[in-house]
């Protein structure tokens, strides 16, 4: 019983995980990319001393651009926590709930 709640909780924190990466990743490229071209205040700017901090959250996600080629990585990293997050669920089929389809 224990043994089953433990995997429950492991599984949760996986999908918690991913999904904060996902949203780190995908919120620091809007925020470049929409204030990429602000009114610089000068030195010291809040924007672009938030703006370096979105691109090095960027880089160190492995995600050095916007570009959509970017996105690549983290499509496959989203993939392989959902088949771990929910192994068991089975893609049901008119063939696999043998329905036949005669008229």
């Amino acid at each position: 019983m224990a043994a089953v709640k433990l995997n429950k909780l492991k599984k949760s924190l996986v999908a918690i995980i991913c999904i904060g990466f996902v949203l780190a990743s995908f919120l620091s490229a809007s925020f470049v990319i929409t204030h990429e071209h602000h009114q610089c205040t000068g030195d010291g700017c809040v924007v672009c001393c938030q703006l370096e901090n979105a691109k090095n959250t960027l880089k160190q996600f492995g995600m050095s651009g916007a570009s959509s080629l970017s996105f690549l990585p983290v499509l496959i990293f989203l993939i392989v926590c959902a088949i771990r997050c929910f192994p068991n669920i089975k893609i049901a089929s008119l063939v696999t709930l043998k329905i036949r389809m005669n008229d």
